[in-house]
Parts: C-alpha cells; sequence; structure tokens
C-alpha cells in the first residue's frame, strides 16, 4: 500500500471517527460493558480448569471426586456466562443508539448539501449514483460503526485479558503464543494493501449501477417504444460484470486473512498441546491449566481473526465514506451573502454576457437587452439558440462567462441567492408534481399559505374546477408521476403554484407545448391571469401563443438579431417573418 493511500484512508477513518466525539460518554459506557462482559468471559476457562483439575485428581489419588465441589464450580461458571451476556446486551443497545445517530447526521449533512449545490454538478453526476452514495454508502457505515467498535473494544480487551491469565499459568508458554501476534499483524497488513484498492473499485461500481438502473426505470416505456431491451440488457450485463469482478476480487482478497491466520493459529494450538501435555507428566503443570490454556489459546485467536474481519469492513466503509464526505467536501456559492432584493418592479438588464457549457462551444454570444419592469417579452428562435439558456441565467442556475445580468440595477451575484429566488418562478415544459396531496404541491413555494389564498390562486389559475371533481378535492394524493391527472392539469397545478409564490419576475419555459389545442386555450387563461403586474419572459416555439407579447426577441446562434412587436416584425424582420411564415404553411397543410 503506497503511503499517499495510507495518509488518505487514515484521514477518512479519522474524520469518520471524529463523529463519534459528541457521544463520548456513551462509548465510554460502552467500553465499560464490553470490558466487564470479557472480563466474565475470560474467567470461564480458568474456573473450568479448577473443576477439571479436581475431578483429575480426585480420580488419581483414589479419594474420589467433590462433586459438591464440582457442583459450585460449574454453578459459579454459569453464573460468570450469564453475566457475561446481560453486559454484552447492554453494550449492543448503547451501540446501536450511537451508530444511528452518527448515520442521522451524515444523511443530514448530505442532503443539506445536495439542496445548496449548483445545476451544474447535477449536470455531471447521475442521479443513481448519488441515492448510491445517500443509502448504500451509508447504510455500509451505519453497520460498520454498529457492529465494529463493540466487536474491536471486544477483541482488544479479550486479546489483554487471556494475555494476562495465560501468563498466571505460564509465561513460557504464553511467550510461544505471542510470537503468532505479529506474525498475524504481518499478514494482515500485506492483505489489505492489495484489497483496499478492489474495495475502492467495488463502490465505485456500485454507483455506476445504480446510476444506470434508475436511468432505466425511468424511461422504460421509451426503451419499450425502440425496441431497446436487449441492447438495455446487455449494457446492464456490462456494468454487472463490472461491479461482480471487482465485489469478488475485494471479497476474494480480503477472505484470504483468515484462512492464513486459522493455518497459523492451528499450528500454534498443536505445539501448545504437546509441549503442555509433557509438562503435565512431569507435574509441572496441573491437566486442569494446560485445559485452560489451550481454552485460551482458541479465545486468543479468536479476537485476531475478528480483526482481521473488522478490517475488511473498515476497508468497504472508508470507500464508502470517501463517496460521501466527497459530496460534503464539495466546494459551494454562498448562499447567504450577499444584498437582498431591490426595491422596483422588475427590471432586467443583460449586458455584454456570453455563456458556454463547454469549452469551446459558446451558446451565449455578447448579449445586451434590457427588459422594462412589467413588461411581457418573448424569446423565439431554432431550438439550441440560448433561450433557455437565457432564462437559466437570470434564475443563476449557472453563473455567465462573461458580463452580468441585472434586476432593478443590481448585479444577480451580489444578490443573497435565496432572496432572489423568492423574486422569481419558473413554469417549465414539463410540469413538475412530487409525491403527496394537490395541496402540498401548490403551496410548495408557500407552505405556510391560508387555505383562501391557495384557493384563490387555483381558481386563477383555472384549475379549481378539475380539482373540485377529484374523490378527496384538494387533498387527493398523487404519486410522483401524478398518473390520475391530464398533462394539462399537471401544468394548471404548475400554474397555480407560481400563482400562490406571487413572484416579481415570471419565466415560461414552453409551458403549453406538450398539450393539445383546446387544453393550452385553458393553460393561456391561467397564464394570462399570472402575467399582470409581472415582468415575465416567454420561450416559445408556438409564435401564435406570444403574438399579444410586449416585445418579441429572436434568437439564433447564442445572439439577438431581433427585437419588437409582432406587428412590426412581421412586417420589417427577417428572422421571425421566415418562423412566422413556417408555421402558417404547417397550419395550412395539417
Amino acid at each position: 500500500m503506497k503511503n499517499q493511500d495510507f495518509k488518505k484512508q487514515w484521514g477518512t477513518l479519522k474524520r469518520l471517527l471524529g463523529y463519534l466525539r459528541p457521544y463520548r460518554f456513551r462509548l465510554l459506557a460502552v467500553a465499560a460493558t464490553s470490558v466487564l462482559s470479557t472480563l466474565f468471559i475470560i474467567l470461564g476457562p480458568f474456573v473450568l480448569g479448577l473443576a477439571i483439575t479436581t475431578l483429575f485428581e480426585g480420580t488419581v489419588n483414589g479419594s474420589g471426586i467433590d462433586f459438591f465441589q464440582v457442583g459450585q464450580v460449574l454453578l459459579g461458571l454459569a453464573a460468570l456466562y450469564l453475566f457475561s451476556v446481560y453486559f454484552s446486551y447492554i453494550q449492543e443497545y448503547l451501540m446501536v443508539g450511537v451508530a444511528q445517530r452518527v448515520t442521522y447526521t451524515l444523511r443530514h449533512e448530505l442532503h443539506d448539501q445536495l439542496m445548496k449545490l449548483p445545476i451544474t454538478f447535477f449536470d455531471r453526476v447521475s442521479t443513481g449514483d448519488l441515492m448510491s452514495r445517500g443509502v448504500n454508502d451509508l447504510d455500509k457505515i451505519s453497520s460498520t460503526l454498529q457492529q465494529t467498535i463493540t466487536q474491536t473494544i471486544t477483541a482488544v480487551m479479550t486479546m489483554i485479558g487471556v494475555v494476562v491469565m495465560m501468563l498466571i499459568i505460564s509465561p513460557l508458554l504464553t511467550l510461544i503464543v505471542c510470537i503468532t501476534l505479529p506474525i498475524s499483524i504481518l499478514i494482515t497488513k500485506r492483505v489489505i494493501g492489495y484489497s483496499q484498492v478492489q474495495f475502492r473499485k467495488q463502490q465505485q461500481a456500485l454507483g455506476t449501477l445504480n446510476g444506470y438502473v434508475e436511468e432505466s426505470y425511468t424511461n422504460h416505456s421509451l426503451i419499450q417504444a425502440y425496441h431497446q431491451d436487449e441492447s438495455m440488457k446487455s449494457k446492464f450485463k456490462h456494468h454487472n460484470t463490472s461491479l461482480y469482478e471487482a465485489n469478488w476480487r475485494s471479497q476474494f482478497l480480503s477472505g484470504l486473512i483468515v484462512p492464513l491466520l486459522n493455518l497459523l493459529n492451528n499450528i500454534i494450538y498443536v505445539v501448545i498441546a504437546i509441549i503442555g501435555g509433557i509438562f503435565v507428566v512431569q507435574r509441572t503443570i496441573a491437566i486442569g491449566d494446560v485445559q485452560a490454556l489451550i481454552m485460551y489459546i482458541r479465545i486468543f485467536t479468536q479476537p485476531i481473526n475478528r480483526v482481521a474481519n473488522i478490517t475488511n469492513t473498515i476497508q468497504a466503509t472508508i470507500a464508502s465514506a470517501e463517496r460521501v464526505f466527497q459530496i460534503i467536501d464539495l466546494a459551494m456559492p454562498n448562499h447567504t451573502n450577499g444584498t437582498a432584493v431591490p426595491e422596483g418592479h422588475g427590471e432586467i438588464s443583460f449586458k455584454h454576457v456570453s455563456f458556454q457549457y463547454d469549452a469551446n462551444k459558446p451558446v451565449l454570444k455578447d448579449i445586451n437587452v434590457k427588459l422594462e419592469a412589467g413588461e411581457d417579452v418573448a424569446i423565439v428562435g431554432a431550438s439550441g439558440a440560448g433561450k433557455t439558456t437565457l432564462a437559466l441565467l437570470l434564475l443563476r442556475f449557472y453563473e455567465a462567462n462573461e458580463g452580468s445580468v441585472s434586476i432593478d440595477g443590481l448585479d444577480i451575484r451580489t444578490i443573497q441567492e435565496d432572496a432572489l429566488r423568492r423574486q422569481t418562478s419558473i413554469v417549465m415544459q414539463d410540469p413538475w408534481l412530487f409525491s403527496g396531496t394537490i395541496r402540498e404541491n401548490i403551496t410548495f413555494g408557500r407552505p405556510l399559505s391560508s387555505e383562501d389564498d391557495m384557493i384563490t390562486a387555483a381558481v386563477q389559475a383555472r384549475a379549481d374546477a378539475f380539482i373540485r371533481k377529484l374523490p378527496n378535492g384538494y387533498d387527493t394524493h398523487l404519486d410522483e408521476q401524478a398518473s390520475g391527472l391530464s398533462e394539462g392539469e399537471k401544468q394548471l397545478l404548475s400554474i397555480a403554484r407560481v400563482m400562490l409564490s406571487d413572484p416579481r419576475i415570471l419565466i415560461l419555459d414552453e409551458a403549453t407545448s406538450n398539450v393539445d389545442s383546446r387544453t393550452e386555450l385553458q393553460i393561456q387563461k391561467g397564464l394570462q391571469q399570472l402575467k399582470q403586474g409581472r415582468t415575465t419572459v416567454t420561450i416559445a416555439h408556438r409564435l401564435h401563443t406570444i403574438q399579444n407579447a410586449d416585445r418579441i426577441l429572436v434568437m439564433q446562434g447564442g445572439q439577438i438579431v431581433e427585437d419588437g412587436a409582432h406587428e412590426t416584425l412581421v412586417h420589417s424582420g427577417t428572422h421571425y417573418r421566415q418562423l412566422f411564415k413556417r408555421e402558417l404553411d404547417a397550419a395550412k397543410e395539417f
């Protein structure tokens, strides 16, 4: 194992253990109960040895067996084991609480970080991989903390206690047993060096597979429609094979530790049995002590094997913790610094704005435009012209590479991001609803809204009528696909949600492109109500939906090539007139 890798792993483990600091008193109680439980277990072989010696001497000397004394010894032995079980239960009970609290904290930190990360992060990382980090990796950490800490404490206490008892019985035989300890450590260290790399690959492969599965299930209907079942099966097989190979290698390498240690331990066991038998014949040690010593050797090897297994678990846990900390440690913009939203009515200004998602692929080129407060401005153009990107920069989902975007004269980069988002809202092409009641979906932006305000928003959005026809009205529960509603009804709920949020600036991104003409008219009525008193930016492909806009911006190749009202552009504009003519010709053919 490289020294740098070891330092990285140790740093991750040390950081993970740092989450236990608030529970140090509970951990002290865990350690105390572990000591007591281990102590009673360790005394067992010594007490049993006394019984065996009594039986042996009574038989050999011909004095008869003192069954009363043997019975007392056995009762004492039973009491020791009962006490051990009792304190072991308390130890496990306390440790479960600590492990779950730590996992709870980590899960909160991970979720809070994900809520604060910019949209650009989610463009790069698959949803399935994030779910794997938040579920599989955290579950691995939880189980490790719950089991490994108690096992480690017990193993250390057992080894110390056993060595002490063995020294009391026979220092010479104890020295022979202890020779195996450095050899065991060397074997464990060498195997860990090879297996850790595979454990890291295992967690990465699991995240990749989860991402693929999530994508496949989400788009299952599309896969069926294009008859890509076999192709998707082939890709799944590839990802599944990668996970299988990483799993196999990691488990095979880590699994070598226990057999190798068992071989070493069995050799020592035989050696001690032979030497101990010689000592008994020479009457330099009691037979009960040899029996106790052999039992202690077995007990002594158990913690070593347990530590080897713990080491395997810790390797996988470190890999999981690294993946969780990678997200938690990501640098992110500060959401609280900056000024509040300036006083004004929603004037928007783009000054020399340029943007690109990827290097050498500019999307916006030197955009200069000013939208007056309360103005209804439409943006049209071919796909890829930069229409939606312009709106996303206004929402600050992305940062302009050059230039600035301002609201009422103040650069949005200097505005508190939370305050900015409260004053801007978007109605997207695909309506977004989540699992919950209709009431919860409408009040998502303002959860403390009154019943009257919610109903007023639904009425203005033309959604109240169909909501009241549902079995439970506003308390009707929707699944995450809102499968009981049409696309138009979903969009009306989205409009009601924005209506209730009462933003100063409204963005409509192809809000009616996925519905039929009749539903579109209904939605347009809701949108007209929504636009009143707000600065509105409408992104549209259907030009007939934006003919009444105050201004129309025509984009081509990431630039604004024309700017004016519908009538003006139809008569004097070149690009807009061509777009409008194509739409009319298409309508005639239809």
